[in-house]
């Protein structure tokens, strides 16, 4: 599903509604996707330092509000959507042809993805772990497709 429309699903839900009435200083500052589960839009309010997620699956579940991970104490910048030109489906078959390029030995076992603001530029920040017990990070820029950084990792240190 494009990002676009996963954001009309939420926001066109009862259940977002219902939890917007109330809920008027939150804004949507990340996307979330993971092997095996429904994607995830997270909004954050800046006054309260904290965060809340969305599951939009075949239902959409409200999570509860949640403190926010982050480095400091700068606010959690807005995801605008309106800016990216590169879907998820796109960076993904970006991703995964750099990978075959450049990691061909690498087997992935589970993904996981994440678009969001950072230092100015939209991120599609993609972690694979790899059946040889290795991450595999890509960084792709939603503007402009660019991978901006890669890095393999091991899981297990010896």
């Amino acid at each position: 599903m494009e990002i676009k429309e996963l954001i009309a699903k939420l926001e066109s839900s009862a259940e977002f509604k219902s939890w917007e009435e109330q809920n008027k200083d939150f804004y949507i500052v990340h996307i979330f996707y993971m092997t095996n589960h429904p994607p995830q839009i997270g909004y954050y309010n800046e006054e309260v330092d904290k965060i809340i997620t969305f599951d939009v699956g075949d239902k959409i579940v409200v999570n509860p509000t949640t403190e926010v991970f982050k480095e400091d104490k700068k606010k959690v910048n807005l995801l605008d959507v309106e800016k990216i030109k590169f879907d998820m489906p796109e960076i993904k078959e970006k991703v995964k042809a750099f990978k075959e390029e450049n990691y061909p030995n690498e087997i992935i076992d589970k993904e996981m993805s994440i678009l969001q603001e950072i230092s100015g530029d939209f991120v599609y920040n993609i972690t694979y772990f790899t059946k040889a017990f290795n991450t595999l990070n890509v960084k792709v820029n939603g503007i402009s497709g660019e991978i901006m950084s890669h890095d393999l990792s091991s899981l297990v240190s010896f």
